[in-house]
């Protein structure tokens, strides 16, 4: 609600006097993009899945890694090492976090969240798509919005990195983590995402010259084989592979 939209805009403003000018505007840079990507993604998914959460989602998705800000205002050295060990290891800095840091920007996510008044729901799904339990839960619901998460989280990660360290190859890999994906459906996705970041993009701080990566290398993806290890899907008559792979049951 509105608390929400101005605790937000209140952190967005300190950031950028802070950290846009310094070492650490890459990284800022970076995280605004991958969250708005996660933010438009969330939306999108949820809309075409039936999902009647679709605006709390975007929300959600905008921030789902609100944590990340904190850390690099308020412990920038450490988090920085942890992004650096992430990118150098191929391994997500939620992971890195765990092993180095005694309180990690998932933490801080979930107690903002909670001190914003989300609703418990969310902030669980925040946690289940972060952190996945052993056993998935089994409220439904729940389920599918941990889910949603999930596939935004990729696709706002394939952003943040593609003009760096991410190879065509690698991006299509990252691509079979999506259980919908067909060149059509991730073609109508990537179009409405672009279309958005470009609009909005200053509005994040966002430059134009970190989409254009991302968006060759999605759309050259999305266009070129079949992700590794598949077989081009040939029949047309099926179910809607996106609501058919949010749905199911695990």
């Amino acid at each position: 609600g509105k608390r929400v939209v101005c605790s937000l805009a209140l952190n967005i403003s300190f950031a950028q006097t802070t950290l846009t000018n310094g070492p650490r505007a890459r990284e800022f840079r970076s995280y605004w993009l991958e969250s708005y990507v996660r933010a438009l993604t969330a939306r999108w998914v949820s809309q075409r899945v039936g999902l009647d959460r679709s605006e709390e989602m975007y929300t959600l998705g905008l921030m789902s890694l609100i944590g990340r800000l904190v850390l690099l205002k308020h412990n920038s050295e450490e988090f920085l090492a942890c992004l650096a060990e992430s990118r150098r290891r191929g391994r997500n800095v939620e992971v890195i976090e765990r092993d180095r840091c005694p309180i990690t920007s998932l933490d801080l996510t979930v107690s903002l969240l909670e001190r914003w008044n989300f609703d418990p729901q969310l902030i669980r799904a925040v946690q289940t798509a972060s952190e996945p339990p052993a056993t998935p839960p089994n409220d439904s619901e729940l389920r599918q919005m941990a889910r949603v998460l999930e596939l935004a989280s990729i696709v706002g990660r394939l952003a943040s990195t593609a003009g760096q360290e991410d190879t065509l190859d690698d991006l299509r890999e990252a691509l079979q983590e999506l259980p919908f994906y067909t060149p059509e459906l991730l073609a109508a996705l990537i179009r409405s995402v672009l279309d958005q970041l470009y609009e909005s993009a200053a509005l994040f701080n966002i430059e134009r010259s970190q989409i254009q990566p991302f968006e060759s290398l999605l759309t050259m993806a999305a266009k070129g084989s079949p992700p590794v290890g598949q077989p081009a899907s040939t029949d047309s008559g099926e179910e809607d592979g996106v609501s058919a792979a949010i749905a199911a049951p695990e």
